[in-house]
């Protein structure tokens, strides 16, 4: 028989927890020696793990103008505090990546410092977009200051319209190739926009203002461009509308910009969203941790990491161990609701565990297959090999979704 303070062989190996994440965990003592380098880590510094036990992490990564910070920081984070952000790492190979690391005091009960753990993912990519729309606005708003403007005037008792060369350009006209009638404006503006722009120009020479617009217009060749365009009504010296001037500036680059500053700025969300959803899961991976440096046999371990995924993972938590080759495991539940754990044992004794059950525990025990419902429906449940009492009570229950 195996002693109650023997781990069972078969229990989560943490080490392969570690080098399943994506992220680089880099794990020292208190002084910063290297304890733990796993192979995100190795990736992404270039260091082999084997090369870099005991070593100073701050000899390895920091480059030789930070090395001052860096001290800093690790002797900020051996005093109890956990810092995050960006730096510049060096790698194996010389270069530099920047990277936003989560660098936490491990500690005991008592509080004393076990280990620092840190942990890191390459950032360059996103900070070099968050930079490209930066620039990008920044161009737009120093184009706008440089850039030319083009003029008109239109003559409503005589109906002609006179543009200079550069308004001509914007229409992807030639010098003088506009014959100066309003209908020819109105045939180059977009059909899309065209009642948008005609009904601001009669709503200024009715209200005797002025009127912005931005529009599309269409050249001969084709193709499509953005013009924003400003005006105002002239009157005569009795107050009666004359007509309209303006000027006009295309903005085509700017509109395209715009619609690319989105785009990079929909990378940085999902990246910052990434980031957040990483940091949670090695939050997570503390917290149990922790659970299992507190436990000193696997009841305590089942019992601890139960209760540290609830309400983290869902509402309920349930750890099925086979200990000593039985077939029917040891159970630990967990529940949000004290008295939704007593009712769990009821279930269990109500349903013995079945190792041949074509689903749920048995199942993922035989093939080692997670088992994931992300929604669990009515033709769902109504498709499961269950009698009618045990549907009652999952409709009862009310859950929504299910792994194991």
């Amino acid at each position: 028989m195996r002693s109650s303070n023997e781990p069972d062989s078969r229990t989560v190996d943490l080490r392969a927890v570690l080098d399943t994440l994506k992220r680089a965990v880099v794990v020292t003592d208190r002084d910063g020696q290297v304890v733990i380098w796993n192979r995100a880590a190795e990736r992404l510094y270039g260091w082999a793990e084997h090369e870099v036990l005991g070593r100073s992490v701050i000899e390895i990564l920091a480059p030789a103008d930070d090395m001052a910070r860096n001290r800093q920081d690790l002797a900020l984070v051996a005093g109890g505090t956990a810092i995050t952000g960006d730096r510049v790492v060096k790698r194996r190979d010389g270069q530099t990546v920047r990277v936003n690391t989560y660098t936490a005091p491990m500690m005991d009960d008592t509080g004393n410092i076990l280990a620092i753990v840190g942990s890191s993912e390459d950032v360059g990519e996103v900070r070099l977009a968050d930079q490209q729309a930066r620039d990008l606005f920044d161009h737009f708003r120093l184009a706008l200051d440089a850039g030319g403007l083009a003029t008109w005037r239109w003559d409503i008792a005589s109906g002609d319209t006179t543009w200079d060369e550069r308004l001509e350009a914007q229409f992807g006209l030639s010098p003088g190739g506009f014959d100066g009638s309003f209908d020819t404006y109105v045939s180059l503006l977009h059909p899309n926009d065209r009642d948008d722009v005609l009904r601001n120009v009669a709503e200024a020479v009715e209200s005797k203002g002025i009127y912005r617009v931005e529009h599309r217009v269409v050249w001969p060749d084709g193709s499509v461009h953005w013009i924003a365009g400003a005006g105002g009504v002239t009157l005569d010296e009795h107050g009666a509308v004359t007509g309209t001037v303006g000027c006009t500036m295309d903005v085509t680059d700017r509109v395209e910009q715009e619609i690319e500053r989105q785009r990079l700025a929909d990378v940085a969300a999902r990246a910052a969203d990434s980031e957040r959803l990483q940091r949670e899961r090695l939050e997570f991976l503390a917290a149990i941790n922790e659970a299992l440096n507190a436990s000193s046999s696997i009841r305590e371990v089942m019992v601890n990491v139960a209760r540290r995924a609830v309400p983290r993972l869902g509402d309920w938590c349930t750890i099925h161990v086979l200990v000593d080759g039985s077939s029917v495991p040891d159970v630990e539940v967990a529940h949000v609701d004290p008295s939704m754990v007593r009712y769990a044992r009821e279930l269990r004794d109500r349903y013995p565990f079945d190792p041949e059950a074509p689903n749920g525990v048995p199942a993922v025990i035989r093939s080692g297959v997670t088992e994931f419902y992300p929604e669990i429906s009515d033709d769902l449940i109504a498709s499961m090999d269950l009698d009618d009492h045990a549907r009652e009570i999952l409709a009862e229950l009310d859950v929504r979704s299910a792994i194991t």
